[in-house]
């Protein structure tokens, strides 16, 4: 098994589980509150790095107290912090997640921070003997300007495509990466199609691998140019479906980086985003190998 390294986003998360969504000028009471590390590209690292994989993050954070706790949830899960740059005087990237105590699903308000910027000041990104990397659009810039030191037929190329890239932007990454996986929602948007395959058509001009769309409870939508597969979700009591999508990103990765083919990746990212929706805490709600290994066995489909 390879490295495995991303560039983009972090977050640090403020979560409170609630019965309804409130309406303007009232008050609608937390049944929990918890806080713990967020963010597309560095929640799927740390996913990656419980399931086995030696794993660097790449990005930018505050000098506050959240950038450190940041810093720290990540040492202790193993994830490489050399090249994580803190920005004097700003925030470290923050959200909001209500999470409905009775199906799991969140809304989430996000505030940027350091993340209006679109370049970190890094000059010396080192791309010798990474297997993958995982990207969202955050610095995107530094990932472009850093792109022809790749050894594309080593290192293949993730994208997690998040609000920040528009179509511009997507004309200068999509065309450069190996496999594009957003969310039903980006691609809808993006594409102008509610028919998820369809979506997955219009996004497979800019020629990748695959496309593979994430569904939810739905499930995730593969396409090459050869085949297309819908791969079912797994089927859980879901407590909190928050960093569910970035989770399964984070396993489909170790699992190409263990050999599998993207099919048997799907799956087994629905396993383990499947297992991550059935607990609230933070990094402990991550599963790590032994636990997905069981989860398996235990649930075959």
């Amino acid at each position: 098994m390879g490295k495995i390294i991303g560039i983009g986003g972090i977050s640090y998360d403020h979560i409170g589980f609630i019965d309804k969504m409130p309406n303007w000028n009232t008050t609608e009471y937390m049944s929990k509150y918890l806080t713990q590390h967020g963010g597309i590209v560095s929640t799927a690292l740390l996913t990656a790095a419980k399931l086995g994989n030696q794993v660097e993050y790449i990005g930018g954070i505050g000098d506050d107290i959240e950038g450190k706790k940041i810093l720290s949830i990540l040492k202790s899960a193993n994830v490489e912090i050399n090249q994580v740059q803190v920005f004097k005087n700003q925030s470290t990237p923050t959200s909001l997640v209500l999470v409905n105590n009775q199906t799991g699903d969140r809304t989430i308000i996000h505030y940027r921070g350091v993340q209006f910027n679109d370049r970190l000041n890094l000059n010396n990104i080192d791309f010798t003997d990474i297997s993958y990397i995982h990207i969202d659009g955050f610095w995107y810039r530094t990932f472009l300007e850093n792109v022809s030191k790749i050894d594309t037929k080593k290192t293949k190329i993730i994208v997690d495509p998040s609000s920040c890239i528009n179509e511009e932007i997507a004309d200068k990454i999509f065309p450069i990466v190996d496999y594009i996986i957003p969310s039903y929602i980006y691609a809808s948007k993006f594409t102008s199609e509610k028919n998820v395959w369809k979506a997955c058509e219009k996004i497979m001009k800019y020629s990748p691998k695959a496309v593979i769309i994430t569904k939810g409870s739905e499930g995730s939508f593969i396409m090459t140019n050869d085949e297309r597969k819908h791969i079912p979700a797994i089927k859980v009591k879901a407590i909190n479906t928050n960093g569910a999508g970035d989770v399964f990103h984070g396993g489909f990765i170790s699992a190409l980086n263990d050999n599998k083919n993207i099919f048997e990746a799907a799956k087994y990212a629905s396993y383990v985003a499947g297992l991550k929706c059935t607990k609230t805490g933070g990094i402990d709600s991550i599963p790590n190998y032994e636990e997905v290994k069981r989860f398996i066995d235990n649930n075959q489909v």
